[in-house]
């Protein structure tokens, strides 16, 4: 803690920069992020361009270099519905992003091959788009069994997929709805072309909640006095499907015991310095920075300078060989809806101060809103 001390001592708010090139750990994620999904656009697309009358298939696109398969949340476009290219098909979810497949290609959307609610490998084939007129008929191929369908799961295509005439709402709306038991019918849309946002949903959740009707929305009528359960308690037992970001926190919970050898050591340290620190030059940071200045950077700093000092602690171990690392990767705790989430600020070694700090909220932020790669 004393070289973060001697960082801000008499200087400005700002600590000095360590010479690593400023974001390019984040923009190379990013562009990786962009280059998968284009990638997976050309692959679904390369039979149409290769043989003329054939269908173009749609697969589930690798979303990251770990991601190994994918749930589909539900389909945008029914089966028979004529498709444009790039138009959104269906919202699919893996362990780290939700994201809507672009359709590869245009023509007469097929049957879908995976229904809502079931989870499977990468590149399998989701549905077909045909042809139109009369080869579509024969272009049309034989429905497979669907490989790697993870068992358990429900098909739930029918009751979430939309239906005809009814306007098109983005996952979030219709996640948000239904956690809520929300009728869309009955929101007001502010959006474009009078789509339902999340905002008028949540603006319409919070008048329900007042006790008035929401914009749009027909009088409440009360409802008849039941039996309520205990606090706390639901009226029965209630079995629910893990998400698929909350079965890959089990599964890495479960190998990082078996990979991984469990200590907990506890120290107490004086931060007396850095609180007076933070009073001194909270506002100064805002403002030069645009972020508030927290204890996290100065937690991640020592970090960094501890593993610096101490090597064999930022090693692996592979028989009876030590492996020390090159590199420093912190991974930050940050608390989602759906559980702990341990992203990881890769490089901190390389950063500065003031790159640390943006860095690890940039991060925190992208983890929240399920926009990993």
């Amino acid at each position: 803690m004393r070289c973060i001390a001697a960082g801000g001592r008499g200087g400005p708010p700002l600590p000095g920069r360590s010479g690593a090139a400023p974001g390019a750990t984040r923009g190379g994620r990013v562009s990786q992020y962009r280059g998968t999904l284009r990638d997976a656009r050309l692959a679904a697309a390369a039979p149409a361009e290769g043989s003329r009358g054939m269908p173009i298939e749609v697969l589930m696109p690798q979303m990251g270099q770990s991601v190994a398969e994918g749930t589909v949340l539900s389909w945008l476009k029914r089966e028979g519905e004529r498709v444009a290219k790039d138009e959104p098909l269906l919202a699919i979810n893996t362990d780290k992003v939700d994201v809507e497949v672009p359709a590869p290609g245009e023509g007469i959307l097929g049957p879908h091959l995976v229904a809502a609610g079931q989870t499977v490998p990468v590149g399998t084939v989701l549905a077909h788009i045909l042809l139109t007129g009369e080869e579509a008929g024969a272009a049309t191929p034989p429905a497979p069994a669907t490989p790697g369908v993870r068992a358990g799961t429900t098909a739930r295509a029918r009751p979430e997929t939309q239906a005809a005439g009814e306007a098109y709402h983005s996952p979030a709306v219709l996640a948000l709805a239904k956690e809520h038991g929300i009728d869309l019918t009955e929101v007001r849309g502010t959006g474009s072309e009078g789509r339902v946002t999340r905002r008028d949903v949540q603006e319409y959740l919070a008048a329900r909640r007042a006790g008035r009707a929401g914009p749009g929305a027909p009088p409440a009528v009360p409802a008849r006095p039941t039996a309520a359960p205990p606090a706390g308690l639901p009226a029965a037992e209630t079995r629910l499907p893990l998400s698929p970001i909350r079965r890959a926190i089990a599964e890495h919970m479960v190998r990082s015991k078996q990979v991984a050898p469990h200590v907990t050591s506890v120290t107490e340290a004086d931060l007396t310095g850095i609180a007076d620190f933070l009073a001194r030059h909270r506002e100064a940071f805002q403002a030069q920075a645009g972020i508030p200045l927290t204890y996290l950077p100065f937690i991640l700093r020592a970090a960094v300078e501890a593993l610096k000092a101490h090597p064999t602690v930022n090693a692996s171990l592979e028989g009876d060989v030590l492996i020390l690392k090159p590199h420093i990767h912190l991974g930050i705790a940050v608390a989602a809806e759906e559980g702990l989430i341990v992203p990881v600020l890769k490089d901190a070694h390389a950063k500065s101060f003031l790159e640390l700090a943006r860095g690890a909220r940039e991060l925190a932020a992208r983890a929240r809103a399920r926009r990993l790669a």
